[in-house]
């Protein structure tokens, strides 16, 4: 421990997209830009498979301005903040669950 009574900073876990992924993201989300609609766009950044923590929403959010930057020229749509699902869906750790057999967990 630190002085301040906090844990050192490289013992602390940060949720974040892997530098590579991120690049290949931008790269994909770039080429798109200027050719989809802001809705399809929406759909493409609500289903890529990342739990919602607040690092990750922010990388969200830059590639979400790097698409309108890219879109403006054309004179398309922005995407929507509201489009990006950012909403992170808790989950009940100790709720049991069903299963399609029947069998409870």
């Amino acid at each position: 421990m630190q002085e301040s009574g906090r844990a050192s900073s490289r013992f602390c876990a940060h949720v974040r997209i892997e530098n590579k992924t991120y690049v290949q993201l931008k790269e994909y989300f770039e080429s798109l830009a200027p050719h989809r609609s802001a809705e399809n766009l929406g759909a493409e950044f609500r289903s890529l498979p990342y739990a919602r923590y607040a690092p990750i929403r922010r990388q969200l959010l830059i590639l979400a301005r790097m698409v309108n930057k890219h879109r403006k020229p054309h004179g398309f749509e922005p995407i929507q903040t509201s489009m990006l699902g950012l909403r992170r869906t808790p989950v009940k750790v100790y709720e049991s669950v069903e299963t399609e057999v029947g069998v409870t967990l």
